[in-house]
């Protein structure tokens, strides 16, 4: 399940307004500033402009015995919010159950007690202080997923489902509920359900990148190859500027062995981030498309990378007086102390017969790979120089 933690931070922004209102103010931008308020209602305020921090020092500076004893209960879990608010779940937790202990009745407390159990991982407890928060636990969608999520990490999946499914129905709007039965079906391997919530989700309007990115990745992973397709080929129309979204649809070709679509996606990537031109002339090439690979390799700037991309593309048309000539620039770069670049120069040399450079290259070889390949090259340079002395 996904139970981020903003589902505490907006739940502690609408708290806090729903604590003003109980305290009698409003928030401290409202025009009420000449009327003398006590720390409580003080404290109330900068927390729904959220200052948080101020909040603190003023809660810090009041003395609980001087206070009316209506006004415990809200400052104990003003106190709370505090700790709630920088994820300070087992202190949060003792003030919130405090203010229980100095008589608060508003049940929104226990959407407080709910959530300090789900930060310390106390899902039984999360779960027993949602439902007693009865009417306000169930008036925010958000609580919602907090209480499924609970659900679930107990092992209770039927009633973690049956939870997104009352809440969808409080809230019909809210697609996030779409999205999180998905992320439920994925998590259960249920992937041709998850498909068709995927489905649903991405028809709904509510969505961002991620979204997109994660249904696909989903749906991949279930081998539904064409229709993670289709999910990044929409996202690609909502986010054209968004290279993660060429490179996934990249991939989801490459996957299939359909190169030259996936050549052309890296390609877009590449506009984007110019860092995927060496992939995306590797893909055309793959494609057989060594022109347009050579064009892309050609805007590299990475001299290191581009060279050897270079030659490698050069040798597979058999173009070896180009590598021939490239033999100066990779020493330069340091490239000729890699055998597999010091083996392609030396054939090179070999197939335009500069025996001498290519013997100098091959002699330096260690890589028992390259080893081999290159005992044969020098004894072919023996044979053809014993035919030329015949001649």
């Amino acid at each position: 399940m996904d139970a981020s933690p903003r589902v505490i931070r907006v739940w502690c922004i609408f708290i806090v307004v729903s604590l003003c209102t109980l305290l009698g103010v409003g928030p401290a931008h409202s025009g009420k500033r000449d009327r003398k308020v006590n720390p409580v209602e003080l404290a109330g305020m900068l927390m729904s402009d959220g200052h948080y921090d101020r909040a603190q020092v003023v809660l810090d500076g009041v003395d609980v015995e001087m206070l009316d004893d209506e006004d415990v209960p809200v400052f104990r879990m003003l106190q709370g919010l505090t700790f709630l608010y920088v994820k300070s779940f087992e202190k949060a937790l003792e003030y919130f159950n405090l203010s229980v202990e100095a008589g608060q009745k508003d049940t929104l407390i226990y959407v407080y007690v709910s959530q300090s159990h789900f930060g310390l991982k106390q899902y039984e407890q999360a779960v027993e202080a949602f439902e007693k928060s009865g009417h306000a636990g169930r008036s925010v969608a958000e609580m919602y997923f907090l209480w499924s999520s609970a659900l679930y990490e107990l092992g209770r999946i039927d009633e973690s489902w049956d939870a997104l499914e009352e809440g969808e129905k409080a809230f019909p709007k809210k697609s996030e509920f779409l999205r999180q039965k998905f992320l439920m079906m994925v998590r259960l391997g249920f992937y041709q359900s998850a498909l068709e919530l995927g489905r649903r989700y991405v028809g709904s309007g509510q969505k961002n990148l991620t979204d997109y990115l994660a249904l696909a990745s989903a749906l991949t992973q279930a081998g539904q190859s064409d229709g993670a397709r289709e999910i990044l080929e929409q996202a690609a129309l909502a986010y054209p500027n968004e290279e993660a979204i060429w490179l996934h649809l990249s991939h989801n070709y490459l996957k299939d062995d359909a190169n030259y679509p996936a050549a052309d996606l890296m390609q877009r990537a590449a506009y984007l981030s110019p860092e995927h031109l060496l992939k995306a002339a590797e893909i055309f090439r793959k494609a057989g498309f060594h022109e347009k690979a050579i064009f892309l390799n050609a805007q590299v700037t990475d001299q290191a990378e581009k060279l050897r991309q270079r030659i490698s593309l050069l040798l597979d048309k058999g173009r070896f007086e180009e590598i021939s000539l490239l033999h100066a620039r990779a020493n330069r770069l340091g490239l000729l102390k890699e055998d597999n670049v010091a083996y392609a120069v030396a054939y090179a040399h070999f197939q335009r017969a500069r025996y001498s450079r290519a013997k100098a290259l091959l002699a330096g070889i260690q890589d028992a790979r390259i080893f081999q390949k290159a005992v044969e090259i020098r004894k072919a340079i023996e044979v053809r120089m014993e035919e030329e002395k015949r001649k």
